[in-house]
């Protein structure tokens, strides 16, 4: 099956997201849909920063599920790409 993206919904808005890696964590809501019959599905991921994950595996003793997580290099982060 192929899917459209209908909307992309990032929260909290990029350009408010602290210019330290080490915080750069939103989520990414997506909604798609196929294109040739109705109806729509909701897609939620955490888009961090490899600095971010690691800090927040340290913080929970060195083992942190990163399911339904994107890594990004935070400078080259841009949204339309994603």
């Amino acid at each position: 099956m192929r899917a459209v993206l209908k909307s992309l919904n990032l929260e909290p808005d990029p350009a408010t997201v602290p210019s330290d890696p080490a915080e750069f964590s939103l989520l990414a809501r997506m909604i798609v849909d196929p294109p040739d019959a109705p109806g729509e599905e909701s897609f939620d991921i955490t888009v961090c920063s490899a600095e971010w994950l690691a800090r927040a595996c340290r913080e929970v003793g060195g083992i942190y599920n990163a399911r339904h997580h994107l890594v990004v290099n935070f400078d080259d982060f841009d949204a339309r790409v994603l």
